[in-house]
């Protein structure tokens, strides 16, 4: 790898003098030869709040990818960035897009166990069911059944998931139902032609 590696950062490091001067390298269409790449998780690990605040802060911040924060939180304390998102995800001025784009573009890190974490340290079903739909809607999963089952899994009801099938037919994000089982379905407390009509699907 061209990055450079976590431990060349001295403890003293300004990393928001480098956030800084990468981004308006990167806005120049400047190219350094060599990419700090992990600068963010290590920001993290020293000052997450400072590093979330330039992340939301800048439209276009290089290496955009929320995911480096998250590792730095987590390096710092295990488990605990499934709280931390789940409290700036109610904050009133939080980037909800970004955050939400950068969640669902990072497969990665999006373990199964994790977005359904982030939805049940919401506050209530309301405000789960709002981020897991759209975590779906957005989503670069594909249209692959398996990709995007367990966050329909997450989902409080039978409603919800139609309302989510809905939302994602509108958002040209339709997912292919044929790898969906009966039996998962029936699980779900939806029948096959219940989301067939919610995609606006015709046989």
């Amino acid at each position: 790898s061209t990055g450079l590696n976590l431990e060349n950062f001295p403890d003293d490091f300004d990393y928001r003098m480098l956030a800084d001067g990468l981004s308006k390298l990167l806005k120049e269409h400047q190219y350094p030869a060599q990419f700090p790449t992990s600068f963010y998780m290590k920001w993290a690990r020293k000052d997450p709040e400072a590093v979330y605040a330039w992340w939301a802060g800048n439209t276009s911040p290089p290496f955009s990818d929320l995911n480096k924060i998250i590792e730095g939180i987590e390096s710092r304390a295990p488990s605990s960035s499934v709280g931390w998102i789940a409290s700036k995800l109610q904050e009133p001025d939080a980037p909800r897009k970004k955050i939400i784009e950068e969640l669902s573009n990072s497969s990665a890190w999006l373990a199964k166990t994790n977005i359904n974490s982030i939805a049940q340290a919401l506050p209530d079903e309301a405000a789960s069911d709002t981020f897991l739909t759209e975590i779906l809607v957005t989503n670069r999963f594909g249209d692959s059944a398996h990709n995007y089952e367990y966050v329909l899994g997450g989902l409080s009801s039978p409603e919800a998931r139609l309302k989510a099938f809905q939302q994602m037919a509108e958002k040209h994000n339709t997912p292919r139902i044929e790898g969906i089982s009966d039996a998962q379905l029936q699980t779900w407390g939806v029948t096959r032609e219940q989301v067939r009509q919610a995609l606006g699907k015709q046989d």
